[in-house]
């Protein structure tokens, strides 16, 4: 499976530069995570897989974890059975019985959204971005006072 994921993500930074990019932005301050999407069925679903994923990102100071099944429109489903047929034709059968919409089955996204939980829970990293809180700004000056340069 690298071959079709580096052949379709060329242009995408290596995992290890995003986590090292969250981890900056943390340490300068700035609320930032990871978005774990679109998790593939029979691909990168394991447990072993995305307990891994999460481990790295809290070992890189990730604030968040917001997971998102693989969701395949019309267009989209097209070309990734297409990719399917080179990269992981036994797979093909499997996602035709799977994806009768956009999503896959009801039970299949429930258990693994319970998994994907858990495991974000053991690593007490939410699922969601936290509110972002903005600053108050101070009611001391009018609020009609108009700005002025002193030229």
């Amino acid at each position: 499976m690298f071959r079709c994921h580096k052949r379709n993500q060329d242009r995408h930074p290596l995992p290890k530069k995003r986590l090292a990019t969250v981890e900056q932005l943390v340490n300068h301050g700035l609320t930032a995570g990871i978005f774990i999407a679109p998790i593939l069925p029979r691909l990168t679903d394991s447990t072993d897989q995305l307990k891994g994923l999460v481990r790295e990102a809290k070992a890189h100071q990730a604030m968040y974890a917001v997971p998102s099944v693989l969701r395949l429109k019309p267009g989209v489903k097209a070309w990734y059975y297409k990719t399917l047929e080179t990269c992981a034709p036994d797979l093909l059968t499997a996602y035709t019985n799977q994806y009768q919409s956009a999503y896959p089955s009801h039970p299949y996204v429930e258990a693994l959204m319970n998994r994907v939980y858990s495991i974000l829970e053991a690593y007490d990293l939410p699922a969601h971005v936290p509110e972002h809180k903005r600053p108050q700004l101070s009611e001391s000056r009018d609020q009609d006072e108009q700005l002025a340069f002193g030229f």
